[in-house]
């Protein structure tokens, strides 16, 4: 696709409902509603993204649910198992901070996309999600979310690969949690915990390759997802620091 943005976004969307409309007609009923919420969607820069087979595949996949007024969607700590999308309606993302403490982190809404991040690290939800009001909610597993966008937004290199990279410019992100002093950070990396990633997106140059690692290639997941949905050119170290050599 060639263009602007919003041209290029008009022809992935032509390109999506040809390919739909070789299939059944099941996903015309996902489509329906006050506004068509895949155009909504263009604000989260991951669909863009996709090629279109790959986003017509995913909505052929998505499973369509109702949600109730004090609806707990995602539970903190819960393992991750499904990606959200909001049909309808209007989520509250808050977090446990001790016993009968609660910190608001977020309002969702139509369009809004939630649950990757447990998706791609492996680890537990990272905070609750509840309904607000009345909605509808889109919803891809797992397995589907990890062969139909995953592979799309996170590339692995290997040791090799990632050395001949840095020769050509490109420079490691350090997003571990915690390192030993700086001692066994890689030469020239940046650090930022993947906790911060969000808020210290000014200190990563949109123009320059970056390699993601952590220790097990976990959190490097997730932070390739989140870089590589806001444009950036990121890969990930295949095996994290431990194959590194």
């Amino acid at each position: 696709m060639s263009g602007s943005p919003e041209t290029e976004w008009q022809e992935l969307l032509r390109d999506v409902q040809d390919t739909l409309g070789q299939v059944d007609g099941r996903h015309r009923q996902l489509l329906s509603g006050r506004k068509t919420w895949l155009e909504s969607l263009r604000s989260y820069p991951v669909f863009s993204a996709l090629s279109a087979d790959k986003l017509a595949a995913m909505i052929l996949r998505l499973e369509e649910f109702p949600a109730k007024t004090g609806d707990v969607v995602v539970r903190q700590n819960d393992p991750g198992d499904y990606f959200y999308i909001i049909k309808s309606g209007s989520f509250t993302v808050s977090r446990r901070r001790g016993p009968g403490e609660y910190e608001i982190l977020a309002q969702l809404r139509e369009g809004d996309a939630f649950g990757e991040s447990a998706l791609l690290s492996e680890e537990t939800r990272n905070a609750s999600i509840v309904a607000d009001t009345e909605g509808a909610l889109l919803r891809l597993s797992k397995p589907d979310f990890a062969a139909l966008v995953k592979t799309e937004l996170v590339r692995q290199v290997t040791p090799v690969m990632a050395k001949g990279l840095v020769l050509e410019g490109a420079r490691y992100l350090d997003v571990r949690r915690e390192t030993l002093g700086g001692k066994d950070v890689l030469p020239g990396a940046l650090v930022i915990p993947i906790d911060q990633l969000r808020s210290r997106l000014a200190e990563i140059d949109p123009q320059s390759t970056y390699i993601v690692y952590c220790l097990n290639g976990n959190l490097s997941n997730t932070a390739a997802f989140v870089l590589g949905q806001r444009g950036y050119n990121v890969f990930v170290l295949k095996g994290g620091l431990g194959g590194f050599a």
